[in-house]
């Protein structure tokens, strides 16, 4: 073969393998523009944004009227890259405007190296605005923010939701569940060549439609409410306690109306306080319920047939069990009376209650306590509630008995308790749990998916009932014959109730303090047809030492409210 054949043979195999890879190329263009486009769309889309958390809105917390007590909104935090950032005078004097920063601030905050968040908080307008600004290294972040309009309104009870955006406390912990249903709404974030967000493009309203919780309703009346924790919080700065609470309910439901505590916080701002004041003491806190407690001590007595009606008791003022001298509050030396059923409640005489107590037997008062759910928990639908406490009567001694029936020593209550125990004598001998959900419903309030439904039980006779209603009633008629601003006078208005004033129990020494009480007062109205029971509670009052004189006034000025209302 010559050399020009050769030459000729290779110049041909270079052609035939360049129209060969000429014939791939083709190939490969096709199958990728036409076979794979679809798949490769998805693809450069999927690499162009990235994926990121849409807040969703919690459900609202209602009353029983339908005022929103807490409630989702969306606010927007702003945040600066310094890397990328390099705006024009004028967009930045604009950017500074709208974030209410002085522009120099702003400036000096830019030369950092490393991302800072310039406000949080912002509203949906003024976020708008920044994003139409279209400012590089700016970045516009949506987020839900609980909002309480009532701000401290019922603060207890609603609780508060952490930086989280879960329930901390109160319902908004206890039904989590429920008002946060989807915790993840994904978006989409559009990307630039570089790999940065195009910020302008980025959604800033967020995904709910569908995903919002579910709605809350209390039994608590907002216009009852606000007018409990204003007369509280009065006489809280008269009697300067160190913590106090007001609880009505609705005797024949159950249902909690009202609930005040002292000291109380915003859940708006709720970083700004104390632990302790977002502690719900009422249902957290064991304390010695005192001569409150010997309505269940006569309830007791009565339906054991270990007293009549008609019982008299001779009171000199102190008796002694065992090698315990037990005596009345104000024991005179020489002094004694004949007491009936309603003025061993009037003069709230420790000693006939520590004899009935004691001839009932432990066995017997025991059982009868643990009729009325004393030293158990109600059910209410808060976190953190205490059993109380009742020591088993097996280990109980004599004095432990005597004492019990005026309210002390091994035994302890919360206030909710004590509210729902004696407001089983209120409705006629049966027991109902107090409750703070009405319903729970979907997120346009249109349709109920729970209900709550009463639970009761019968605890003592209707007669027993009816008989403990008289004796309440006609002592503090007594009681009011001189001293008409005492405990139970609402106007025109007939009460069953007695006070209460205790020591306080300290756990270190063991001992009680000689200077520290709880006072209370508890009581139903009207009467003989009672539709609500209130408890108020005053811990260690510094000003007053009374049920009568600290708890009373609160109990008639909230009393004359619910019956003119």
């Amino acid at each position: 073969m010559t050399n020009k054949n050769i030459n000729l043979w290779r110049v041909r195999l270079i052609q035939l393998l360049f129209l060969l890879f000429l014939f791939i190329i083709f190939f490969r263009i096709i199958y990728l523009q036409v076979v794979l486009s679809k798949d490769l769309k998805k693809l450069a889309d999927n690499q162009k944004r990235f994926s990121t958390s849409t807040p969703v809105f919690r459900g609202e917390i209602i009353d029983r009227k339908g005022m929103t007590l807490a409630v989702d909104s969306i606010k927007f935090d702003v945040y600066i890259h310094p890397k990328n950032y390099n705006p024009s005078i004028e967009k930045e004097e604009k950017l500074a405007e709208i974030l209410n920063i002085n522009a120099f601030d702003l400036q000096k905050i830019a030369k950092r190296k490393y991302i800072s968040r310039l406000v949080s908080g912002l509203d949906k307008k003024s976020a708008k605005q920044i994003n139409l600004l279209k400012i590089r290294g700016i970045e516009v972040h949506s987020r839900n923010y609980r909002i309480y309009p009532q701000n401290k309104l019922a603060s207890h009870i609603l609780g508060f939701v952490n930086w989280s955006f879960s329930g901390d406390s109160g319902i908004e912990n206890a039904f989590d569940r429920y008002l946060q249903i989807a915790k993840d709404h994904r978006k989409q974030v559009i990307l630039r060549s570089d790999g940065l967000p195009v910020y302008h493009l980025s959604p800033y309203v967020p995904v709910i439609n569908s995903s919002l919780g579910q709605v809350i309703e209390l039994t608590i009346d907002s216009g009852i409410q606000y007018k409990t924790e204003n007369i509280l919080k009065k006489n809280v700065e008269i009697a300067q306690p160190d913590k106090a609470t007001v609880i009505i309910m609705d005797v024949k439901t159950g249902e909690i109306l009202s609930w005040a505590n002292y000291p109380d916080f915003n859940p708006n701002e709720y970083s700004k306080y104390p632990l302790e004041n977002m502690n719900n003491w009422s249902i957290t806190q064991m304390y010695e319920p005192g001569s409150t407690f010997k309505i269940l001590t006569l309830a007791a007595a009565l339906e054991k047939k270990k007293i009549k009606e008609d019982f008299k008791y001779l009171d000199k003022g102190k008796i002694k069990v065992n090698k315990t001298t037990i005596k009345n509050y104000n024991y005179k030396a020489g002094y004694e009376k004949e007491l009936d059923l309603i003025n061993i409640l009037r003069h709230s005489s420790n000693t006939a209650s520590a004899e009935i107590a004691l001839s009932l037997g432990a066995e017997n008062f025991y059982k009868e306590l643990k009729k009325f759910d004393i030293g158990e928990k109600t059910g209410i639908e808060l976190q953190g509630e205490s059993a109380g406490y009742l020591k088993d009567y097996n280990q109980w001694s004599q004095i432990d008995l005597a004492t019990t029936g005026f309210g002390q020593g091994v035994v302890a209550v919360t206030p909710i308790q004590l509210v729902t125990a004696v407001n089983a004598i209120a409705n006629n001998g049966i027991l109902v749990k107090p409750h703070l959900i009405k319903a729970i419903k979907n997120a346009d309030k249109r349709k109920i998916i729970k209900k709550t439904q009463i639970k009761s039980k019968r605890v003592i006779s209707k007669k027993t009932a009816k008989i403990m209603t008289t004796i309440m009633t006609e002592s503090v008629k007594e009681n009011l014959e001189d001293q008409s601003h005492l405990s139970g006078n609402i106007k025109n208005i007939s009460v069953a109730g007695k006070t209460g004033t205790s020591q306080k129990f300290c756990k270190e020494t063991g001992t009680y303090y000689p200077d520290q009480v709880i006072t209370s007062f508890i009581g139903f109205f009207p009467a003989q047809k009672p539709k609500y029971l209130m408890l108020v509670v005053f811990d260690n009052p510094k000003i007053g030492r009374f049920g009568d004189t600290v708890a009373g006034p609160v109990f008639n000025e909230i009393g004359e409210f619910l019956t003119q209302n």
